[in-house]
């Protein structure tokens, strides 16, 4: 899959809402793939395919698979179990600037006649094939936005769909590819069900892979590896491809052109608008071409005179869709409000904004807002010096991440003299009010859950025999 930018167009629509300013972007704009690599060339999915057979056979002498496995499900007619299939892709959880990371770019060309025959599940064009006698046999998950740099930072992370076990593994492979032609193999995990469905976890990240090995149970939900760009690649996405028990490559998704019962637990929509990121930046993100990774430029603090950016990162942006900003200041009144729709369909898409802070953004903590197609998404940011974002004293055995926080953070304790003690977890607000407290024993790493509204706050972390410890951490919604 090749991508490309491209930049924003007159057809950029602009309503005014009620007192909103009426502002163009001043910048974005489509971030587009283009598709036609064959993702498992012959020769390689003919290695694949030798390899799983060869495993398979040695699981069953191994007695770690059944000498049945799977053959109920083979027969003419038989189908693999509905339902089961939990979503491919989250989120490192010591993330917290993106809401969400993925768009889709293809699923199964359900059209055996090529070329340019296409039908996906939803009696749509969303796949593609080759005049080489190739319909694409997967679904293609791109990360969104900043795929290298999601790939160098190892946030994109793939788990498994369901409980099963692993097969088989290909890693070592380079994995920075952006040539449809590539003659190096993929790095990928292979993952059995009960039902006799194995499902391809494809193009990850080298050396990112799970250290189970073949013949390892797993659960679902457990991490397999990180989004990369190995094999027959042009940029960071997951290859998920589906085989039922007679080795038929198979769609998940159940829809009008695609009749067989869904295999997701929850089905998403064909087409899912999603507010992926919002993000205030010192200057205009920076999206090479592959392989160079993006400069995000982020900031989250501005003194006046200064120039702040404003973006948001969308998911299948709708032609029509109005979507409403705000910026709210430190009381909660809109400082600015405007709102934009796109003109076009966008499968992936960003816009910026920016401001001058110039004197009459008083100091505080603001927030960006942004409501889309009934979604919401925040991101606050602060003006001027915040006192009580200022490190106080502290022994330099605490560490708090992530910082800013959203629904969690962690403190990491580096000397062994303070561990395994009951510790009290107190937390306050920037008018020195105890919102929260939490009781735990102290590990090495600690992780206290938190429902708190977007702020400034300290964290005390107390034991009988050494006192406190403070940190101040930022809480965003």
């Amino acid at each position: 899959m090749n991508r490309f930018i491209t930049l924003l167009a007159g057809s950029m629509l602009l309503q005014p809402l009620y007192a909103q300013e009426s502002r163009s972007p001043q910048g974005g704009g489509e971030f587009h793939w283009t598709n036609g690599a064959t993702c498992v060339p012959p020769a390689e999915r003919q290695r694949i395919n030798a390899m799983l057979t060869a495993s398979i056979t040695h699981l069953k002498e191994q007695h770690i698979l059944s000498p049945d496995w799977g053959k109920q499900y083979a027969g003419v007619g038989a189908r693999p179990t509905a339902g089961y299939f939990i979503w491919p892709l989250r989120i490192r959880d010591t993330e917290t600037r993106f809401k969400s990371i993925y768009a889709i770019s293809n699923y199964v060309d359900l059209n055996p006649v090529y070329p340019g025959q296409l039908m996906d599940w939803n009696c749509g064009q969303r796949t593609y094939d080759l005049s080489s006698g190739y319909n694409h046999g997967g679904i293609d998950i791109y990360t969104w936005p900043f795929g290298q740099y999601l790939q160098q930072e190892d946030i994109a992370e793939i788990i498994a769909v369901a409980d099963g076990v692993i097969i088989s593994k290909d890693d070592g492979h380079f994995d920075k590819n952006c040539d449809i032609n590539s003659s190096t193999p993929w790095n990928a995990v292979y993952v059995g069900h009960d039902d006799g469905t194995i499902v391809w976890y494809g193009h990850m990240k080298k050396n990112s892979l799970t250290s189970k090995r073949a013949g390892d149970r797993i659960t679902a939900g457990e991490y397999l590896g990180v989004v990369g760009s190995s094999g027959n690649s042009t940029g960071p996405h997951l290859h998920l491809e589906t085989h039922d028990a007679a080795n038929n490559i198979i769609e998940p998704f159940e829809g009008p052109c695609n009749m067989r019962p869904s295999l997701w637990q929850d089905q998403e929509p064909y087409v899912n608008p999603t507010i992926n990121a919002v993000m205030t930046h010192s200057a205009p993100p920076v999206i090479p071409n592959c392989p160079g990774v993006e400069t995000l430029n982020i900031k989250d603090n501005f003194q006046r005179g200064e120039t702040a950016y404003f973006a948001v990162y969308y998911r299948d942006q709708n032609a029509t869709a109005p979507a409403t900003y705000q910026i709210l200041d430190p009381l909660g009144q809109p400082k600015k409000n405007w709102q934009h729709q796109a003109g076009s369909f966008y499968t992936s898409s960003y816009w910026y904004w920016y401001y001058v802070i110039d004197n009459s953004w008083t100091d505080g903590v603001y927030t960006f807002k942004v409501n889309y197609e009934g979604k919401t998404a925040e991101h606050t940011f602060t003006v001027g010096t915040i006192s009580s974002l200022e490190e106080l004293p502290v022994a330099s055995r605490l560490h708090i991440y992530p910082n800013p926080a959203a629904d969690h953070f962690g403190f990491r304790i580096e000397d062994p003299a303070y561990l395994h003690r009951e510790a009290t977890v107190s937390i306050y607000n920037n008018l020195g009010q105890l919102v929260q407290t939490a009781q735990v024993v102290t590990g090495r790493e600690n992780r206290v859950e938190i429902a708190l509204p977007a702020g400034v706050y300290q964290v005390h972390i107390c034991d009988r025999l050494t006192g406190l410890d403070r940190r101040t951490m930022m809480v965003v919604r």
